[in-house]
């Protein structure tokens, strides 16, 4: 009976102390949450999230334009052309010398099988079938190369078009027909463009705030009762003073057309 008495009394102790490190652990677990600061809304500036300077990398005379200031434009979209024709017939040429190059460098393959036959009958030299192979390899380079000038003229072709890079709105033009473009150091874009599906919101915050901000952390941006989701992709610590930091928030902003400049919200998620 005594020790019966005991173990019920070893019982009761165990669970008195396992009793007490739970209690400590949720009164620690409380104390951590209630005490928990979470990052303000604080306000930010919209800007775009990417722009581009568009310039023929050729000269030319401008024969299409197709977009103005304020449009919208899908990727890929033709937006302005030069006079190709000159770039075309070359591109012709090209091909044609290819055809020709690919049609000698075939025929001296079959010219290389004879001469080898008839080497391995003893009906020709070493040095003849030595030449055969040497006019094999030369029409092999011949050929390369009229290859490699086709995709050259087929390059220059192609610059002789803008296309739009991403979907974008139209920002600025300088362009119009029958003006001349000409490479240079100094030459002027053709058009700005700026992406029309995202856009950046740039905030300032100070040190304090700065344990609630990462680069890759998520953000709510809200404008106008309504709320996007967003991305830090940048923070600035030299942007400002000394004690600021500049944070960069991408944005998809979806059908809503908001302005740079605009002033949106955002909080940490």
């Amino acid at each position: 009976m005594n020790l019966t008495l005991e173990k019920f009394y070893i019982v009761i102790v165990m669970q008195i102390k396992y009793s007490k490190h739970l209690l400590m652990a949720s009164a620690l677990f409380f104390m951590l949450l209630t005490t928990t600061v979470h990052a303000a809304e604080i306000s930010a500036k919209v800007d775009w999230a990417r722009k581009v300077e568009m310039r023929f990398p050729i000269s030319g005379v401008v024969v299409k334009v197709n977009t103005d200031v304020g449009n919208l434009v899908k990727s890929n979209e033709l937006l302005s052309s030069l006079d190709a024709r000159a770039l075309q017939a070359e591109v012709d040429n090209r091909r044609a010398l290819l055809m020709a190059r690919t049609s000698e460098f075939e025929e001296t393959q079959r010219e290389l099988q004879r001469a080898q036959e008839l080497y391995d009958r003893t009906m020709l030299s070493d040095h003849d079938l030595q030449l055969a192979k040497n006019k094999l390899v030369l029409d092999k380079a011949n050929k390369i190369s009229a290859q490699a000038n086709l995709v050259q003229a087929r390059v220059t072709l192609e610059h002789s078009q803008l296309r739009a890079p991403f979907n974008a709105i139209v920002l600025q033009k300088n362009v119009e027909v029958g003006q001349s473009v000409i490479i240079g150091e100094n030459q002027p874009f053709i058009l700005l463009l700026a992406a029309s599906e995202n856009r950046l919101a740039i905030a300032t915050i100070t040190e304090k705030d700065v344990a609630h901000y990462q680069i890759g952390g998520k953000v709510l941006v809200s404008y106008n009762n309504k709320q996007f989701s967003g991305v830090i992709v940048a923070m600035n610590y030299a942007a400002s003073k000394s004690n600021e930091i500049e944070v960069k928030v991408k944005f998809d902003n979806g059908n809503e057309f908001i302005m740079p400049g605009s002033t949106v919200k955002i909080k940490t998620q």
